[in-house]
């Protein structure tokens, strides 16, 4: 069974899993900038940078852009498909050129809830089926600091610091994907359970935006 959210089953989603409905920007903390010291040693440091301009583009990315860091508000805006869904297959594509995948694959998963556009009970998506690097990670149900600070997601960022990597899925887990608008990190987040705090702050913001569309159409 799917829904597409509109206002009225934003309410009952935020009900029926007990979140106390509030403007999304009360759920997101203000963006600091985060000062990392004694990682490395000079001599360390200097063969870091070395070694990334003789083959930049082997290595991750160290000094982010912010082109993949979108705002949150912005990136829920921009993106026309937002979809919480089940990762339930994958499947093997032929051998192609792709820079940043190892395994070209497609993964199937069955929507759990459409938050945003046309509802579909299950969509396909392409990504990496080489899990060998694979950070699968919830961020504590998105509760740590270094998510909401960097907003950099569990995708990472490529060499170039300006594309993401082909996206990795784990069977069996939840996903809320954002289908469509710009790159971003934070694209294909793992959800573990209703109260995590990403899927709180993407559910209120619509809820939030819907409520002043509809107030707006009422003045008009």
């Amino acid at each position: 069974m799917f829904r597409t959210f509109t206002v009225d089953s934003l309410e009952s989603f935020f009900y029926r899993n007990d979140i106390p409905v509030q403007p999304a920007r009360q759920l997101y903390p203000a963006r600091r900038t985060l000062v990392r010291s004694g990682v490395f040693g000079t001599r360390q440091l200097i063969a870091l940078l070395l070694s990334c301009i003789v083959c930049h583009s082997a290595y991750p990315c160290y000094v982010p852009t912010g082109a993949l860091e979108n705002d949150p508000a912005e990136l829920i805006a921009n993106t026309p498909e937002i979809r919480l869904a089940l990762a339930i297959a994958e499947q093997k594509l032929p051998e192609q050129n792709s820079a940043t995948a190892g395994s070209p694959g497609r993964y199937s998963f069955r929507v759990i809830e459409t938050l945003k556009g046309s509802a579909a009970s299950e969509i396909a998506l392409t990504g990496d089926l080489d899990k060998a690097g694979l950070w699968d990670t919830s961020f504590n149900d998105h509760q740590d600091t270094e998510f909401w600070i960097s907003r950099s997601g569990r995708l990472g960022n490529t060499g170039d610091c300006r594309t993401t990597p082909a996206p990795e899925f784990v069977l069996g887990q939840q996903y809320l994907l954002f289908i469509g608008g710009p790159d971003d990190s934070k694209k294909f987040e793992r959800i573990d359970n209703s109260q995590d705090q990403w899927l709180k702050f993407v559910a209120a913001h619509l809820l939030y935006e819907f409520r002043g569309d509809q107030s707006g159409s009422t003045r008009e």
